[in-house]
C-alpha cells in the first residue's frame, strides 16, 4: 500500500510540482468548525492509481463514511464511463471522499456535489463558473474539472471524487485530451494556495453531504431551482450520444428533481436523458 505524504522524502518530491505540495496542516486549516467535526480522516498520498481506487481496496469492515483521500498524482485516474483522467503530479487537486446510507443515488450526488463546490470556490473569489451535465466544472475558457459520485460495491456506500487542474498541464499531458480543458490558474491570476483550494472543496463537500442526509422531501426536490443559475447547456442545441450508440439532438432545458437532463427535440419532443455523452451542437464551445 501507498506510504502517506508525510512519511515519504517532501523535498525531492517538491522539485517535480510547480507549487507547494499538499501538506495535512495547510489543507485542515482551511475547514470550519463544521467540516472538522465531519471529517474523520485525511490521508494524503505522493502517488495512487486513484482515490477512489484507494478508499475501494480498504477491507469492508473499514469505517470510510468521512473519510477523505488526496493524492499528488494518479496513475489510473477516471470519469465517467472509466474515461482517464489525466493526474500530473502536483498540478490538480485529486480528493476522494466515503459516505455510508447515502440518501440519493450517485448522479444526483454528483451534482449537488457540483454546486457545493461552485459555492465554495466563489467563497475563495472564483467566481463566474458553471456546471455542464452531467459532471463537468466549466469556466467560460473551457472544463477545468470534473466530479463522480459511485456505489462502492455496495448501495449502502458510495465514494464522491472531484478532480480539478490547478496548474496547466504540460505539452505531453496536453496531447492525451480530447476537449478544451483549462486550468485554474491560467483564469485566475491571484488564485489561493492549493492547500486553501482543496481544503475548501473538502470542506463543502462533508458539509454538504450533511446537510443533504437531514434534508427533506421538498429540499431534494429543488435540486432543478438550485442548479438552473449555474446551468452551462440551458438554452444551447445539443447532442446525446448514449451508450448504445445511439444520438438525439435537441435544446437542453435544465433537469429534473432526480438529476435527469431535459431536452426538447425540433419537433417538439421532450426527453429525459439519465446516461450518455453530451456535446454542444454547431454553436461550438465546451465539449
Amino acid at each position: 500500500m501507498a506510504a502517506p505524504l508525510e512519511h515519504v522524502d517532501s523535498r525531492a518530491l517538491a522539485a517535480g510540482a510547480p507549487g507547494a505540495l499538499l501538506n495535512r496542516d495547510g489543507v485542515t486549516a482551511a475547514l470550519g468548525t463544521r467540516a472538522v467535526s465531519l471529517l474523520r480522516e485525511l490521508r494524503i498520498f505522493p502517488g495512487l492509481d486513484s482515490t477512489h481506487d484507494y478508499l475501494e481496496g480498504l477491507p469492508r469492515s473499514s469505517e470510510i463514511h468521512g473519510m477523505a483521500v488526496l493524492a499528488e498524482q494518479q496513475w489510473a485516474g477516471r470519469g465517467r464511463y472509466g474515461r482517464a483522467w489525466i493526474s500530473p503530479f502536483g498540478r490538480g487537486i485529486y480528493l476522494s471522499v466515503g459516505w455510508e446510507e447515502p440518501p440519493v443515488e450517485p448522479d444526483s450526488l454528483t451534482l449537488r456535489a457540483a454546486l457545493w463546490c461552485l459555492r465554495a470556490l466563489a467563497e475563495l473569489g472564483l467566481t463566474g463558473l458553471t456546471v455542464k451535465w452531467p459532471n463537468d466544472l466549466v469556466h467560460a475558457r473551457g472544463k477545468f474539472g470534473g466530479l463522480l459520485g459511485a456505489h462502492l460495491r455496495t448501495r449502502r456506500r458510495m465514494v464522491l471524487g472531484v478532480g480539478l487542474d490547478f496548474y496547466p498541464l504540460d505539452r505531453s499531458a496536453r496531447r492525451l485530451i480530447q476537449q478544451d480543458q483549462v486550468s485554474l490558474a491560467e483564469c485566475y491570476p491571484a488564485l489561493p494556495g492549493r492547500c486553501r483550494v482543496a481544503g475548501a472543496l473538502l470542506g463543502a463537500l462533508l458539509e454538504g453531504m450533511a446537510e443533504l442526509r437531514r434534508a427533506s422531501g421538498s429540499a431534494l426536490a429543488a435540486l432543478p431551482e438550485q442548479f438552473a443559475p449555474h446551468d452551462f447547456l440551458a438554452g444551447r442545441v445539443v447532442e446525446v450520444r448514449h451508450p448504445g450508440g445511439v444520438i438525439r439532438r435537441g435544446i437542453a432545458a435544465g433537469i429534473d428533481a432526480a438529476g435527469a437532463l431535459r431536452m426538447k427535440t425540433s419537433g417538439g419532443r421532450w426527453y429525459r436523458v439519465r446516461t450518455g455523452r453530451v456535446r454542444l451542437g454547431r454553436s461550438g464551445g465546451v465539449t
